[in-house]
């Protein structure tokens, strides 16, 4: 898994989303967000075989192998790091959390593929769980946060949450974005 993960071309993934959303939707099912936020201040492509949905990653396959669940986040890890860097100038206003007037940071997530997932999937869970501060759990500290979002929760960010269409013959992806 970690060989695919390197052969995925992530600043063409971000062309690839930036040429989609600039023109109407393909599909008419297709919903993007009504209203987003104007300062984006982190933005991320990942393939979709390391975005596995939530009802694929509470399969008993996935709990009873947790050598693949660890090495899709190490995937994941390597990707966010790789991708992080050209963000460092927005890293002293990390956290970025809701604004006086109570507008929470947008965490976007649209998945780019020929097939839309189900409505919940929720694709992006582990690269969003990513972008939180580390927490103490009682095993320790978590390992790959980022530290960009203070939590996931509702509270504290609004996660829009859309699919896009792309043709089969493309590398399915989920973009990941952040704004404030």
């Amino acid at each position: 898994m970690q060989l695919e993960a390197y052969q995925f071309n992530w600043r063409a993934a971000l062309e690839q989303a930036d040429r989609i959303l600039s023109a109407p939707p393909v599909k008419a099912h297709s919903e993007r967000p009504a209203k987003l936020l104007d300062r984006v201040v982190f933005r991320a492509a990942f393939p979709s075989e390391l975005c596995l949905p939530a009802n694929k990653m509470a399969r008993r396959g996935m709990a009873n192998a947790n050598w693949k669940f660890a090495a899709i986040k190490r995937d994941l890890w390597s990707l966010l790091s790789i991708q992080s860097s050209g963000w460092v100038s927005n890293r002293p206003h990390w956290p970025v959390r809701a604004r006086p007037d109570g507008i929470r940071p947008q965490v976007l997530a649209c998945k780019f593929s020929s097939r839309a997932p189900d409505v919940g999937a929720n694709v992006a869970k582990a690269p969003i769980d990513m972008l939180t501060l580390p927490r103490m759990t009682r095993c320790g500290m978590q390992q790959h946060r980022l530290g960009l979002i203070d939590d996931d929760r509702p509270e504290c960010v609004q996660q829009l949450h859309w699919w896009e269409f792309l043709p089969r013959a493309e590398r399915a992806f989920v973009l990941v974005e952040v704004r404030i």
